[in-house]
């Protein structure tokens, strides 16, 4: 998905964009989702491999809104609003593909052995 070309121009217009509208304005309304969108995919780009593990999360999560956002309020720090990019950002994007393959594979199993 991250290849497609398409898709990679869409999601960096849509953190352009989250830029822009903080840097006019800090005191901006994104809705919390959107941006928590943007705080996953940037987590995951600094540690795209073993994540930020489980144990860690809260605490890391709320120091990155506390230096990248520093006038949100606290329970405006939310977690990634994604469980795909949300297990992208505690695991790293190997995991999460070997836990995409392991939910999806008995549905295939499923939809290629329905008739018996």
């Amino acid at each position: 998905v991250l290849l497609n070309p398409i898709f990679k121009h869409r999601f960096n217009d849509f953190i352009r964009q989250i830029k822009i509208e903080l840097s006019y304005n800090r005191n901006a309304k994104i809705p919390s989702r959107m941006l928590s969108y943007a705080v996953g995919f940037d987590i995951i780009s600094k540690n795209p491999l073993k994540g930020i593990s489980f144990c860690k999360s809260d605490s890391y999560f709320n120091e990155y809104f506390k230096n990248k956002y520093p006038n949100f309020l606290t329970f405006d720090y939310i977690r990634p609003h994604n469980q795909f990019i949300y297990y992208a950002c505690l695991i790293g994007i190997p995991l999460t593909i070997l836990f995409v393959i392991l939910i999806y594979l008995p549905l295939l199993f499923l939809y290629k052995y329905k008739s018996l």
